[in-house]
């Protein structure tokens, strides 16, 4: 599928609006110490893996709550090419009319 988004018609007319990310798996953009919950995750059948992303996802705001300085350094890291790409569109609506 993606293959086709990026060589197909789509991607023609929305080219510079479409990208592929570095990682196939959005949960790999985590900090480095969520590393084997991630892995573990993504081992997992949809359904269990749809709880295990839901507990994840609280276990990563309670760190993030309790460790804010931190959390915005190590997100900032392992995060950095999503981060840069929502600028980019932040940037391009900013512009917009």
């Amino acid at each position: 599928m993606r293959k086709e988004l990026v060589e197909g018609r789509y991607y023609r007319e929305h080219q510079g609006r479409v990208i592929c990310l570095g990682n196939d798996q959005f949960e790999r953009y985590l900090p480095i110490q969520f590393k084997e919950e991630v892995e573990g995750l993504l081992r997992c059948d949809y359904k269990e893996k749809s709880k295990r992303k839901g507990d994840l996802i609280k276990q990563v705001i309670s760190w993030a709550d309790k460790n804010r300085p931190l959390a915005g350094r190590e997100l900032g890291e392992s995060a950095k090419e999503v981060i840069d790409h929502l600028k980019r569109i932040y940037a391009d609506i900013s512009e917009q009319p």
